[in-house]
């Protein structure tokens, strides 16, 4: 048995010195260990059980080396190293080649926001925004185009000779509505005006022809719209002028304000109960005015029974007496209708 163990040790050693292929460190370890067995004989069960481990210890060494030299001789190494670590190629690829973040995006869009910024936005066809007008901008627009058509009548006698020399001849009215569609639609000229025309004066005669705009009172806008506005008002009654509640709507075509309709209820001695404040309004475009005191009871109230003839009639209003010093007289404003008092029939109620 002795014998037998020694020859297999020595063709251990020989295997491990020819054949294995390890670092010459590991070779040296193991011949150490191979030696100590030799020189210290333990006992038969110690022995063989040291011997079945060195066995094992070889098989363990060994086995690894031996697949990857295996590996590495064989002619698709290469294949199943990529196989087996899909990912080594592109372990490698990552360290060689540095990671750059893509901000191309990005800078697209921050190019794309400076673009925007920096682009100039051509409004000129845009519509501009609709501002509401306000009372008194419909009320001077109101006025200013009726001051324009009463121009225009006042003007026939000599352009078209109708008044002095002539009636009002109905087949030349076409050539007098081409000026006046200057200043309102073509269905007021057609209409209103054109009824108008027939009647009217042309000696100057016309305050019963248009609207007054000269104490006016309570102005509203029923109808405030981008193309159409409607202004209502009071007009207070004076010695040339009855008194009337009024409607004038405004028509835009092209972009300009014309006149497209009015409608006029005469007030007779309607009480509208005209406050302090708004007779103050009435006469606001007397300097230095005064107010003196309020007269209240029945009072005789001149009104215009004909367009051409006053009455006087009972009536229960406040009178509203003040100094007109630019005059040195007196005037009087009625409650019931805004009507004003000559500077005669105040001086009565001073007493």
């Amino acid at each position: 048995m002795d014998q037998f163990d020694k020859e297999i040790k020595a063709e251990l050693h020989t295997y491990l010195k020819n054949e294995i292929n390890i670092e010459q460190k590991e070779k040296q370890r193991l011949n150490k260990e191979i030696s100590r067995i030799n020189h210290k004989k333990p006992r038969k069960i110690g022995y063989y059980a040291s011997l079945a481990g060195v066995f094992v210890l070889l098989i363990l060494l060994v086995t690894p080396m031996l697949m990857d030299l295996e590996t590495k001789n064989s002619p698709n190494a290469k294949d199943k190293i990529s196989e087996n670590h899909p990912d080594r190629d592109s372990l490698l690829n990552e360290k060689e080649v540095p990671i750059v973040e893509d901000n191309e995006d990005d800078e697209n869009v921050e190019e794309k926001e400076e673009t925007q910024e920096n682009k100039h936005v051509d409004n000129t066809n845009e519509a501009p925004a609709f501002v509401p007008l306000k009372s008194d901008e419909a009320f001077a627009i109101i006025e200013s185009l009726f001051a324009d058509v009463q121009d225009l009548f006042n003007q026939t006698v000599e352009k078209y000779g109708w008044g002095f020399e002539r009636d009002f001849v109905e087949a030349e009215y076409g050539p007098f509505a081409e000026d006046l569609r200057e200043f309102a639609s073509d269905e007021f000229v057609q209409g209103h005006l054109f009824e108008v025309t027939k009647e009217y004066c042309f000696r100057g005669c016309d305050a019963r022809f248009f609207p007054s705009f000269y104490g006016t009172l309570r102005h509203n806008l029923s109808v405030n719209t981008a193309d159409k506005v409607s202004l209502s008002f009071l007009e207070t009654p004076n010695m040339l002028h009855s008194g009337y509640e009024t409607s004038i709507s405004l028509q835009k075509e092209g972009g300009v304000w014309k006149l497209a309709s009015v409608e006029n209820e005469l007030m007779d001695l309607i009480d509208y109960q005209i406050t302090r404040n708004e007779a103050d309004e009435l006469l606001s475009y007397a300097e230095g005015v005064k107010f003196i005191k309020e007269v209240k009871g029945v009072h005789d109230r001149p009104y215009w029974d004909t367009p051409k003839t006053i009455s006087t009639k009972p009536f229960d209003a406040t009178i509203y007496i003040y100094y007109m010093p630019e005059h040195d007289s007196y005037t009087g404003i009625y409650s019931d209708d805004g009507s004003p008092l000559e500077d005669h029939m105040v001086k009565e109620y001073l007493k």
